[in-house]
Protein backbone atom coordinates (compact mmCIF):
# COMPACT_ATOMS: atom_id res chain seq x y z
CA UNK A 1 0.00 0.00 0.00
CA UNK A 2 1.37 3.31 -1.04
CA UNK A 3 1.63 6.35 1.61
CA UNK A 4 -1.32 8.30 1.73
CA UNK A 5 0.45 11.47 2.92
CA UNK A 6 -0.17 13.87 3.97
CA UNK A 7 -4.31 13.75 3.31
CA UNK A 8 -5.76 16.72 1.73
CA UNK A 9 -8.86 17.03 3.35
CA UNK A 10 -9.87 18.26 6.29
CA UNK A 11 -12.08 14.92 7.99
CA UNK A 12 -10.23 13.18 11.19
CA UNK A 13 -7.38 10.92 9.87
CA UNK A 14 -8.92 8.28 11.13
CA UNK A 15 -11.76 8.42 8.72
CA UNK A 16 -9.36 8.82 5.96
CA UNK A 17 -7.65 6.02 6.83
CA UNK A 18 -10.86 4.06 6.74
CA UNK A 19 -11.80 5.35 3.33
CA UNK A 20 -8.38 4.36 1.88
CA UNK A 21 -8.72 0.67 3.23
CA UNK A 22 -11.69 0.54 2.30
CA UNK A 23 -10.83 1.84 -1.20
CA UNK A 24 -7.88 -1.38 -1.50
CA UNK A 25 -10.74 -3.63 -0.65
CA UNK A 26 -12.69 -2.85 -3.95
CA UNK A 27 -9.62 -2.00 -6.14
CA UNK A 28 -7.96 -5.61 -5.49
CA UNK A 29 -11.27 -7.06 -4.78
CA UNK A 30 -10.22 -8.56 -1.59
CA UNK A 31 -13.01 -11.30 -0.78
CA UNK A 32 -14.07 -12.38 2.60
CA UNK A 33 -11.23 -13.54 4.96
CA UNK A 34 -8.37 -11.78 3.21
CA UNK A 35 -5.82 -10.69 5.36
CA UNK A 36 -5.61 -6.79 5.19
CA UNK A 37 -1.81 -5.30 5.88
CA UNK A 38 -0.68 -5.67 9.70
CA UNK A 39 -0.94 -2.79 12.23
CA UNK A 40 3.28 -1.86 11.53
CA UNK A 41 2.20 -2.02 7.80
CA UNK A 42 -0.62 0.62 7.81
CA UNK A 43 1.61 2.95 10.31
CA UNK A 44 4.35 2.52 7.96
CA UNK A 45 2.18 2.87 4.75
CA UNK A 46 0.22 6.19 5.99
CA UNK A 47 2.62 7.82 7.63
CA UNK A 48 0.22 7.96 11.13
CA UNK A 49 -0.02 6.98 14.50
CA UNK A 50 -0.89 3.58 16.26
CA UNK A 51 -4.46 5.15 17.57
CA UNK A 52 -5.23 6.47 14.03
CA UNK A 53 -5.10 3.12 12.70
CA UNK A 54 -6.58 1.53 15.91
CA UNK A 55 -9.47 4.29 15.26
CA UNK A 56 -9.46 3.67 11.78
CA UNK A 57 -10.09 -0.36 12.54
CA UNK A 58 -12.97 0.49 14.39
CA UNK A 59 -14.59 2.61 12.23
CA UNK A 60 -14.27 -0.40 9.49
CA UNK A 61 -15.90 -3.09 12.09
CA UNK A 62 -19.06 -0.33 12.71
CA UNK A 63 -19.38 -0.11 8.95
CA UNK A 64 -19.20 -4.40 8.62
CA UNK A 65 -16.64 -3.79 6.21
CA UNK A 66 -13.82 -6.00 8.40
CA UNK A 67 -13.18 -8.36 11.20
CA UNK A 68 -10.33 -7.51 13.72
CA UNK A 69 -9.11 -10.56 15.89
CA UNK A 70 -6.60 -11.28 18.28
CA UNK A 71 -3.40 -12.53 16.51
CA UNK A 72 -5.13 -12.66 13.17
CA UNK A 73 -5.13 -8.57 12.71
CA UNK A 74 -7.85 -7.00 10.24
CA UNK A 75 -9.65 -9.19 7.97
CA UNK A 76 -12.52 -8.50 4.86
CA UNK A 77 -15.83 -9.33 6.41
CA UNK A 78 -18.84 -11.50 5.73
CA UNK A 79 -21.17 -9.21 4.31
CA UNK A 80 -23.93 -9.16 7.10
CA UNK A 81 -27.62 -9.12 5.45
CA UNK A 82 -29.08 -8.00 9.16
CA UNK A 83 -26.47 -5.53 9.93
CA UNK A 84 -27.11 -4.10 6.64
CA UNK A 85 -30.50 -3.47 7.21
CA UNK A 86 -30.41 -2.38 10.93
CA UNK A 87 -27.88 0.06 9.88
CA UNK A 88 -30.20 1.42 6.70
CA UNK A 89 -33.55 1.24 9.07
CA UNK A 90 -31.36 3.58 11.54
CA UNK A 91 -30.31 5.65 8.86
CA UNK A 92 -34.54 6.05 7.37
CA UNK A 93 -35.23 6.61 11.27
CA UNK A 94 -32.66 9.53 12.10
CA UNK A 95 -33.06 11.19 8.67
CA UNK A 96 -36.62 12.15 9.18
CA UNK A 97 -39.77 12.05 7.14
CA UNK A 98 -43.42 10.58 6.84
CA UNK A 99 -44.98 6.98 6.45
CA UNK A 100 -46.14 8.84 3.66
CA UNK A 101 -42.96 9.23 2.45
CA UNK A 102 -41.60 6.12 2.87
CA UNK A 103 -44.58 4.55 0.68
CA UNK A 104 -43.36 6.87 -2.10
CA UNK A 105 -40.13 5.02 -2.08
CA UNK A 106 -42.01 1.53 -1.94
CA UNK A 107 -44.09 2.30 -4.78
CA UNK A 108 -40.76 3.67 -6.76
CA UNK A 109 -39.49 0.52 -5.82
CA UNK A 110 -42.37 -2.79 -5.31
CA UNK A 111 -44.28 -2.05 -8.96
CA UNK A 112 -40.86 -2.82 -10.87
CA UNK A 113 -39.69 -5.54 -8.18
CA UNK A 114 -42.95 -7.54 -8.58
CA UNK A 115 -42.46 -7.30 -12.52
CA UNK A 116 -39.21 -8.81 -12.10
CA UNK A 117 -40.78 -11.72 -9.90
CA UNK A 118 -43.64 -13.04 -11.76
CA UNK A 119 -41.02 -13.18 -14.74
CA UNK A 120 -38.60 -15.04 -12.65
CA UNK A 121 -40.22 -16.98 -9.86
CA UNK A 122 -39.55 -20.88 -8.87
CA UNK A 123 -42.68 -23.19 -8.07
CA UNK A 124 -41.62 -22.88 -4.66
CA UNK A 125 -41.55 -19.03 -4.77
CA UNK A 126 -45.20 -19.11 -5.81
CA UNK A 127 -46.60 -21.68 -3.00
CA UNK A 128 -44.78 -19.40 -0.32
CA UNK A 129 -46.16 -16.55 -1.74
CA UNK A 130 -49.72 -18.27 -1.62
CA UNK A 131 -48.91 -19.68 2.07
CA UNK A 132 -48.82 -16.54 3.28
CA UNK A 133 -51.73 -15.21 1.80
CA UNK A 134 -53.29 -16.91 3.98
CA UNK A 135 -51.85 -15.74 6.91
CA UNK A 136 -53.18 -12.74 6.36
CA UNK A 137 -56.77 -13.21 6.11
CA UNK A 138 -58.50 -11.52 8.18
CA UNK A 139 -60.31 -13.83 11.17
CA UNK A 140 -62.33 -11.10 13.15
CA UNK A 141 -60.31 -10.61 16.90
CA UNK A 142 -56.61 -11.35 17.51
CA UNK A 143 -54.18 -11.77 20.01
CA UNK A 144 -51.55 -10.05 20.30
CA UNK A 145 -49.48 -12.87 19.14
CA UNK A 146 -52.07 -13.61 16.67
CA UNK A 147 -51.44 -10.07 15.57
CA UNK A 148 -47.41 -9.79 15.33
CA UNK A 149 -47.90 -13.15 13.14
CA UNK A 150 -50.29 -11.60 11.06
CA UNK A 151 -47.36 -8.60 10.35
CA UNK A 152 -44.92 -10.75 9.84
CA UNK A 153 -46.71 -12.74 7.22
CA UNK A 154 -48.00 -9.12 5.68
CA UNK A 155 -43.79 -8.09 5.03
CA UNK A 156 -42.55 -11.51 5.01
CA UNK A 157 -44.89 -11.49 1.62
CA UNK A 158 -43.09 -8.97 0.23
CA UNK A 159 -39.45 -11.10 0.86
CA UNK A 160 -40.63 -13.33 -0.68
CA UNK A 161 -41.51 -10.86 -3.99
CA UNK A 162 -38.11 -9.58 -3.18
CA UNK A 163 -36.10 -12.96 -3.64
CA UNK A 164 -37.99 -14.76 -6.38
CA UNK A 165 -36.23 -11.85 -8.76
CA UNK A 166 -33.04 -13.50 -7.95
CA UNK A 167 -31.70 -10.25 -7.71
CA UNK A 168 -29.88 -9.42 -4.35
CA UNK A 169 -30.52 -5.84 -4.26
CA UNK A 170 -34.05 -6.38 -3.74
CA UNK A 171 -33.87 -8.45 -0.84
CA UNK A 172 -31.43 -6.16 0.58
CA UNK A 173 -33.14 -3.15 -0.02
CA UNK A 174 -36.83 -4.84 1.52
CA UNK A 175 -35.02 -5.81 4.88
CA UNK A 176 -34.64 -2.42 6.39
CA UNK A 177 -37.86 -1.12 4.93
CA UNK A 178 -39.68 -4.23 6.63
CA UNK A 179 -38.27 -3.78 9.63
CA UNK A 180 -39.58 0.05 10.18
CA UNK A 181 -42.85 -1.02 8.87
CA UNK A 182 -43.04 -4.12 11.51
CA UNK A 183 -42.27 -1.82 14.39
CA UNK A 184 -45.01 0.36 13.18
CA UNK A 185 -47.83 -1.59 12.50
CA UNK A 186 -47.15 -3.35 15.95
CA UNK A 187 -48.57 -0.24 17.38
CA UNK A 188 -51.06 0.80 14.97
CA UNK A 189 -54.29 0.43 15.90
CA UNK A 190 -55.08 0.94 12.26
CA UNK A 191 -53.68 -1.85 11.08
CA UNK A 192 -56.05 -4.59 11.93
CA UNK A 193 -59.16 -2.98 10.46
CA UNK A 194 -56.75 -3.09 6.43
CA UNK A 195 -56.15 -6.41 6.99
CA UNK A 196 -58.89 -7.99 5.01
CA UNK A 197 -57.57 -5.68 1.92
CA UNK A 198 -54.53 -6.45 2.46
CA UNK A 199 -55.17 -9.99 1.83
CA UNK A 200 -57.03 -9.49 -1.30
CA UNK A 201 -54.67 -7.62 -2.85
CA UNK A 202 -51.79 -9.78 -1.72
CA UNK A 203 -53.62 -12.59 -3.56
CA UNK A 204 -54.02 -10.91 -6.53
CA UNK A 205 -50.52 -10.16 -6.61
CA UNK A 206 -49.73 -13.56 -6.17
CA UNK A 207 -51.42 -15.12 -9.24
CA UNK A 208 -50.54 -12.51 -11.43
CA UNK A 209 -46.87 -13.79 -10.28
CA UNK A 210 -48.26 -17.15 -10.61
CA UNK A 211 -49.42 -16.62 -13.94
CA UNK A 212 -45.99 -14.63 -14.95
CA UNK A 213 -47.56 -11.96 -16.05
CA UNK A 214 -45.65 -9.16 -15.42
CA UNK A 215 -47.44 -6.27 -16.35
CA UNK A 216 -50.32 -7.70 -14.43
CA UNK A 217 -48.20 -8.05 -11.50
CA UNK A 218 -46.93 -4.38 -11.90
CA UNK A 219 -50.25 -3.06 -11.95
CA UNK A 220 -51.92 -4.80 -8.71
CA UNK A 221 -48.60 -3.83 -6.94
CA UNK A 222 -48.82 -0.28 -7.65
CA UNK A 223 -52.70 -0.49 -6.59
CA UNK A 224 -51.94 -1.97 -3.14
CA UNK A 225 -48.78 0.33 -2.48
CA UNK A 226 -51.12 3.16 -3.40
CA UNK A 227 -53.97 1.95 -0.99
CA UNK A 228 -51.31 1.79 1.78
CA UNK A 229 -50.71 5.11 1.10
CA UNK A 230 -53.76 6.48 1.01
CA UNK A 231 -54.09 5.03 4.19
CA UNK A 232 -51.63 6.14 6.34
CA UNK A 233 -54.04 8.16 8.64
CA UNK A 234 -55.67 5.51 9.66
CA UNK A 235 -52.57 3.07 10.11
CA UNK A 236 -50.00 5.35 11.06
CA UNK A 237 -51.48 8.27 13.48
CA UNK A 238 -48.93 7.90 15.91
CA UNK A 239 -45.72 7.55 13.65
CA UNK A 240 -43.23 10.61 12.58
CA UNK A 241 -39.81 9.14 11.75
CA UNK A 242 -36.69 11.15 12.99
CA UNK A 243 -38.61 13.37 14.63
CA UNK A 244 -40.20 15.30 11.88
CA UNK A 245 -42.71 17.79 13.59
Amino acid sequence: MTRVAPFADRRPLSEQVADAIMSRILDENLQPGDQLPTEPELIESFGVSRTVVREAGRTLVARGVVNIRPRRGMQVAEFDEQNFSRQVALMLRLGGGTFTQLMEMRRSLEPGMTAYAAMRRSDADVEELYRLVELVRATGDETESERALHIESDLGFHSVIAHATGNPFFSHMTLPFNEILTATYLQSPGYAPERSKTHDEHARIADAIAAGDAELARTVAIEHVNRVTAAAEALTPHIRFGGTP
